[in-house]
């Protein structure tokens, strides 16, 4: 019982709920949504989006998915213990996150004669982030995979905080024409930060006299990369066509709506999800060839993220309306509705998430590229039908839904071909927390569609209930399968 209080604890440690640095983290980047929205409004937050958007397809589809390749065979050759042989592995990384990034910029530099909505101009501002990505993102797998996971969530706070001391002035003062600029110096502030912390342990070096020497020994971290970047550009390339589809039918503003309601849900309940990529998936890439302790380490994720992320998403939909006009503005009001149907898209997710990782731990980049295209194909085809039939709130009953097929879709499929056994020892928990957030849901759409109505009431006392009884639940549950209630406890009675 023991051990498996730990490996609980340690779940909970590196999911960073608890240690504040993702709050911190998440803190800062809500101030500068807020101050962009201020700024710029609905039309400059759709600009962003799209920018971003266009910027991470390339970033995709050049990178061969540095980004978890490397980790992989980084931390296989850091547990072996030779020194030598993880430097000269940290090198090739190195050398072949830079290669990809020149070809990211070529690629940028060409796309930029092809986009109708923005500058050439403005793109070729652009073109130079898709390498600071890629070289940020190779140094990001070398921290990763070599463990060095404090490193890593302190980079985090430090490039989310350099981000808005860089974004709001020139939002500020410079407004549209600086987006491009302000998003190339983000970018460039979050490598430079990046570099800084992984070269104090692996000085930066790197080998361009025999590139192909280098290509031969990063073959197999690029060939279990490909499928990454496939499914990585189907990915991207999915959101550019919904948001090419919304701006052609309603314009930019909408554009800047839908992301809106998009980003609360999805991209802020995201931080509790930021284990995965840290410390998670090394930990399922050192154990996936063992049946029993692969089935364990996923079922345990499985089982602390729906713990964390079932009472979170309640209290989330109950104050949906006022998180929106914090966060944004009262412009964006019209995102609402898509925000508090799509949050069961982000439940789901606390299932089908952690399993979907376990493909490229096994190094099956096809399976993953299979998976990951069927998604992204129907969620290309849902999104833009739904809109345009139903408006923003069926973007959200859209995206639950898909959430939903995505789950069945990947624990069926993984089950046969992995083995993989979702455990039933918390069914019961899993279907009533599930049915008090739905509660919750139906009582704030109601809200939200009958505001003048006097049923306010329906609101503030389903609402609360469903709320305090989801806590309790998850309480009572993490208070018997792990030690952090009563760490909590004995911080406050010293404290008090």
């Amino acid at each position: 019982m023991e051990k498996k209080e730990t490996t609980y604890d340690h779940v909970i440690k590196y999911t960073g709920l608890f240690g504040g640095v993702q709050g911190l983290t998440m803190l800062v980047t809500i101030v500068r949504t807020k101050l962009t929205a201020l700024f710029l409004g609905a039309t400059g937050v759709g600009m962003i989006s799209r920018m971003t958007n266009l910027i991470e397809l390339v970033h995709h589809t050049t990178d061969f998915g540095i980004c978890f390749s490397a980790i992989k065979h980084v931390s296989e050759i850091f547990e072996e213990g030779d020194e030598g042989k993880i430097n000269d592995f940290i090198k090739t990384v190195r050398t072949v996150a830079l290669m990809l990034g020149l070809l990211g910029l070529m690629v940028m530099v060409t796309v930029a004669w092809f986009i109708p909505w923005t500058s050439a101009m403005n793109i070729l501002t652009l073109a130079p982030i898709a390498p600071m990505m890629i070289v940020a993102s190779g140094e990001g797998a070398i921290l990763k995979g070599t463990k060095q996971l404090k490193k890593v969530a302190v980079i985090s706070v430090f490039s989310a905080i350099a981000i808005l001391a860089v974004t709001a002035p020139i939002y500020y003062k410079l407004g549209f024409p600086a987006i491009a600029l302000a998003l190339l110096l983000s970018n460039a502030a979050n490598m430079i930060i990046t570099l800084y912390f992984s070269t104090k342990r692996y000085p930066y070096n790197i080998s361009l006299l025999k590139p192909n020497a280098q290509l031969l020994v990063a073959k197999p971290m690029l060939a279990l990369g490909l499928g990454y970047v496939i499914a990585g550009f189907f990915g991207t390339g999915a959101e550019y066509v919904i948001r090419e589809v919304i701006q052609r039918h309603s314009g930019m503003e909408a554009v800047g709506l839908y992301t809106c309601g998009y980003s609360i849900v999805v991209s802020y309940a995201s931080y509790v999800f930021t284990a995965m990529q840290v410390d998670f998936f090394p930990r399922l890439a050192g154990c996936c060839h063992d049946q029993k302790r692969m089935n364990e380490t996923i079922n345990q994720q499985i089982e602390v993220y729906a713990m964390l992320m079932a009472p979170l998403l309640t209290v989330f939909v109950l104050f949906m309306p006022h998180i929106v006009h914090l966060l944004y503005s009262v412009q964006f009001s019209m995102a609402i509705p898509m925000s508090v149907c799509a949050v069961v898209f982000m439940y789901f997710k606390a299932f089908f998430g952690p399993v979907e990782y376990l493909a490229l731990a096994k190094g099956d980049s096809k399976m993953y590229m299979f998976v990951e295209l069927a998604y992204d194909v129907v969620l290309a085809m849902a999104i833009p039908f739904s809109y345009i039939h139903f408006g923003l709130a069926g973007c959200g009953v859209a995206l639950s839904m898909l959430g939903a097929l995505n789950m069945v879709f990947v624990l069926t499929l993984y089950s046969k071909r992995y083995g993989f056994r979702l455990s039933t020892r918390l069914l019961t928990f899993y279907v009533m927390q599930f049915m008090l957030l739905l509660y919750v849901i139906m009582a704030v759409m109601h809200d939200v569609t009958n505001a003048q109505a006097g049923f306010r009431w329906i609101k503030w006392t389903v609402g609360p209930v469903c709320s305090a009884i989801s806590i309790a639940i998850s309480y009572r549950i993490l208070s018997k399968e792990t030690t952090i209630i009563e760490k909590i406890k004995r911080r406050l009675e010293v404290r008090g």
